[in-house]
């Protein structure tokens, strides 16, 4: 451990945790999440920004009342945490990654 430390090079492999997430954070139901979920999602993702990822507006909208918030699926939300630029992290879908040093 402390030759890796020094080395200043770690490989990471990151078991993206979605059944916790689905489980404990990301429901059908946004407003009725736990806050303890609440707050094991904003402490991994590092800010509330998954919200963005994890919940949309129904594609058909509602004529009576405030739009329908729809859970995404599984992918979105690790697309979105690929996307999102977290400055430790280079992840590749699992099925796409490649045997060179490239993100």
């Amino acid at each position: 451990m402390e030759m890796a430390g020094q080395s200043r090079a770690i490989d990471m492999f990151l078991n993206f945790p979605v059944m916790d997430m689905n489980r404990n954070a990301i429901w059908r139901n946004p407003s009725a999440v736990p806050q303890d979920g609440i707050d094991r999602m904003n402490s991994f993702w590092g800010d509330e920004s998954w919200r963005e990822a994890a919940y949309a507006q129904h594609p058909q909208g509602n004529l009576f009342g405030a739009p329908d918030i729809v859970k995404q699926g599984n992918d979105a939300i690790v697309g979105a945490w690929r996307e999102s630029g977290h400055p430790f992290l280079c992840v590749r879908k699992a099925d796409l990654v490649s045997h060179d040093n490239t993100c």
